[in-house]
This record gives C-alpha cells, structure tokens and sequence, in this order.
C-alpha cells in the first residue's frame, strides 16, 4: 500500500518529527506539509495533493518514538479489509493525568455521559469515549484521535472535514469520525503509539473553550438528533459545563470562563477563498 502522511502545521513541520519519519521501518512515499493556520481547510487541501492509497494525518506538535508506529497502521488495514480508518494510541502528558483533576473528571464523566475510558464509542449525546490506556489487542471503535488517524483514500469521495465549525478546530475529529463510523468500519491499534506532550496552556485557553463549546452546538445539531438524543446531550452540556467552572478553579485558569463567556459573543466572519490562498504545501520524499 502506498502512504501519505499530510501533516497540518502553522510554522513548518519540527524536525524532531521529521526525523522520526524518515526513521521508521515502513516509509511513508510522501510526507504532505500544510502550513496554514485553518485546520480543517489544511487537511481537504492535503488530501487533494496526496497520491496514497492510505492517507495519515498527524499533528505536528506529536512525539513518535518508535520505528514501527508506521507499520502498524498499515498492518491494521491488511490484516482487516473491512477498515476504512485507524486510530492510533496516544500517550498525554502528565498535567492531564493529574490525580485530582483525574479524579473529579471520573467522576462528572461516568454521571453526565462524557469522554472517559472506554473503547472508544459515542453515547447518545454525542460525546464519546475515550480508548482505554489498558487495551492491548485492535479493536473496532468508533471515534478517531485527530493527532493520528488513518484512512483509506476512497472515504474522501464521499466525507470530508467540515469547514463550516467555528475556529476550523476543536472537535473537527468527531464531526468527521460520528457519520463515518455510522456507516462504515474504525479500528484502534494501540500500538501505534505516539505522545502529546503539550504544556498546560494556562491562561491562554478562551478561544478554545470558546470555540469547543459552540462546535459540541454545532455538531449535535447536524446530527438531525431525535427527542432522547437532545435530552441526553442537554444533560450532558450540563455536566460538561460543570466541569470546566471545576477546572478553571482547580488549574487557577480563569482563561477558561472568558472563553465560557465569549460564546455569547459573535465573531467575525473569515473567507475561507482567501485562507485557501494563504495555505503552503511542499511535499517531502522519505
């Protein structure tokens, strides 16, 4: 199977990650640079440069550290033909894992129907699970870690990444991941480990929270959800609500009720013919 690797990024890819690549035991045929600063419009503009019959899309602030984290993609959609995408094992820094904020987060999620560990389905509101750090066997899932997913290139003729969401971020992976997985097959490999090893952004946070709250709007809307759907996703907002307020007070980041606050507030609308043109691609050979 021939590999393309489209790597969304603002500044250029980092070469630590560069490297990475070029070390792995299955090559990728080409590496895709986006430089951009859309998300969502970078990976559709990536996708029309690729040649690949599975095409990778990682982020570019991930840390690879083994050779085979290639191989193991492409060994899932070998060994199941059914596969239309593969999720990788992604490993989170350790201001997420927190023991109190760990704690709390148990908790709300298992009440109000969040994102905790699971395999990786969506509940009737919407939001999902998250893959459980003790699975060590692929698995069929439903939802896809946007820093490491993989598909195969037909499933571009008939979905593509939304580019109507606010902030053309922020939960981008389960406006796409929610109707795919409706129709066709997602796999998990937790062997394709990769880390997010991201600092807290402390005080930095309002625009995404922002953005977060108006997408989850967003999304449950195109879903054409049904009575019981709404009900489960109100109670869900609710909680979802209740832990943010939880977190800005636990972090001491009140960056995180500004962003609560700015969704009362309408933002500007861009052009997106004009962030198109804004977007650089180079395509590298390993």
């Amino acid at each position: 199977m021939k590999l393309s690797v489209i790597i969304p990024s603002r500044f250029g890819i980092p070469q630590s990650l560069k490297t990475s690549l070029s070390n792995q035991t299955y090559k990728s045929d080409e590496v895709i640079e986006v430089i951009g600063s859309a998300l969502t419009v970078q990976r559709n503009e990536g996708i029309k440069k690729a040649t690949g019959d599975i095409i990778l899309f990682l982020d570019d602030d991930i840390t690879i550290k083994h050779h085979l984290f290639l191989f193991h993609f492409i060994n899932t959609f070998y060994r199941y033909p059914n596969a239309v995408a593969v999720t990788g094992n992604v490993k989170v820094s350790m201001y997420k894992t927190n023991l109190l904020f760990a704690f709390l987060y148990e908790i709300y999620a298992r009440i109000f129907r969040l994102l905790y560990r699971g395999k990786g389905r969506y509940f009737l509101s919407g939001f999902s699970e998250n893959y459980h750090p003790e699975i060590n066997t692929i698995i069929r899932g439903e939802m896809l870690y946007g820093c490491c997913m993989a598909f195969r290139k037909e499933i571009f003729n008939e979905f593509h990444f939304d580019e109507s969401i606010e902030n053309y971020m922020y939960g981008e992976d389960d406006f796409f991941a929610y109707p795919l997985s409706r129709k066709y097959d997602v796999y998990y490999n937790p062997f394709a480990i990769c880390y997010d090893n991201r600092p807290y952004p402390k005080g930095k946070q309002a625009q995404k929270v922002r953005s977060t709250f108006i997408n989850l709007i967003k999304r449950h809307k195109k879903r054409n959800p049904t009575f019981r759907m709404k009900i489960a996703f109100v109670w869900s907002m609710i909680g979802f609500t209740i832990f943010k307020i939880m977190e800005a007070i636990v972090m001491r980041d009140m960056s995180i009720i500004k962003g609560m606050l700015l969704c009362f507030r309408k933002q500007p609308e861009v052009n997106l013919d004009e962030i198109r043109k804004s977007i650089s691609i180079k395509i590298l050979q390993y």
